[in-house]
């Protein structure tokens, strides 16, 4: 009786055997998936899982899938954007890394260089050294000879006669200069005088470079009063002047009005443009 029983019972137990056999099998192959469903890249990993972290999806995607590591898909992609570029953040591969970095950082240098006047030209560029104003008869802080002054007399107005002036080392894109005479304790005054306004002459061609001694005009240059009205404070005072030379960026300007109110009025258009000054600064005491 037993015997005979004995098939059924093994008929029972196979599905068991087989059973725990499955389970066994999909434990495996579920541990062999896994990896290549983590590291993206896995030959034996399902296509969608793999192409998720191309898409950008996970910043610490597999370095196969981002063409370069975790730093192409994060900072490549995240550096195309960061710096302007147009290839999508996340980029897919060398390609996207290249893009990122190369087309936007490139260009984005290169455009800064350009905005921030790196290719030095044009008329913020210098000829070669300081724009300076030099005389052999005045320096700076030196009391004016009385020659050059209303107490020595001749000259225009009879302000005394010109000193010899030079200037040099002009700003590129010069295009002509401006000289003035100012007696800057009267101008700058609580209440300005404008009488301190001495002399203007501008619109002088580029091809000049100094004031002869003893000159009373500047040929092709407008002058106001004279090229140089020299110093004449009130008696026994001292007051400080200014000569000054400004580089302008035009050829010709057009001012209005005469006498010292004419001076100002030049002084006061060009000062603001002019693309670089010098200047003698001196003061002389009247008897």
């Amino acid at each position: 009786m037993f015997v005979r029983r004995l098939p059924a019972l093994a008929l029972l137990a196979l599905p068991i055997v087989l059973a725990n056999c499955g389970s066994d099998s999909s434990d495996k192959g579920g541990g062999a998936g896994a990896p290549s469903s983590s590291a993206g890249s896995g030959s034996s990993g399902s296509p969608a899982v793999a192409g998720a972290p191309a898409a950008g999806a996970s910043a610490a995607g597999a370095p196969s899938v981002a063409g370069g590591g975790s730093s192409s898909v994060a900072g490549g992609g995240s550096s195309s954007v960061a710096g302007g570029g147009s290839t999508s953040t996340g980029g897919t591969g060398t390609a996207g890394g290249s893009a990122g970095g190369n087309s936007a950082g490139g260009n984005s240098a290169g455009a800064a260089g350009k905005a921030g006047g790196g290719s030095g030209g044009g008329s913020g560029g210098t000829t070669g050294g300081t724009f300076t104003l030099t005389s052999a008869e005045i320096t700076a802080g030196m009391t004016f000879p009385e020659a050059h002054t209303c107490d020595g007399g001749g000259g225009s107005l009879n302000f005394g006669t010109s000193p010899s002036f030079k200037w040099a080392n002009p700003p590129a894109g010069t295009m002509s200069y401006a000289f003035f005479v100012i007696d800057w304790s009267l101008t700058m005054k609580a209440t300005p005088d404008v009488l301190g306004y001495h002399s203007a002459t501008f619109n002088i061609p580029t091809t000049v470079t100094e004031v002869p001694k003893g000159a009373t005009t500047i040929t092709g240059a407008k002058v106001i009063n004279g090229v140089y009205v020299g110093p004449c404070p009130a008696a026994g005072a001292t007051d400080q002047y200014h000569i000054i030379i400004m580089a302008m960026p035009m050829a010709s300007y057009t001012t209005t009005g005469s006498s010292s109110a004419g001076v100002k009025a030049a002084y006061d258009q060009l000062k603001p443009l002019a693309l670089a000054t010098a200047e003698i600064i001196a003061p002389y005491k009247r008897k």
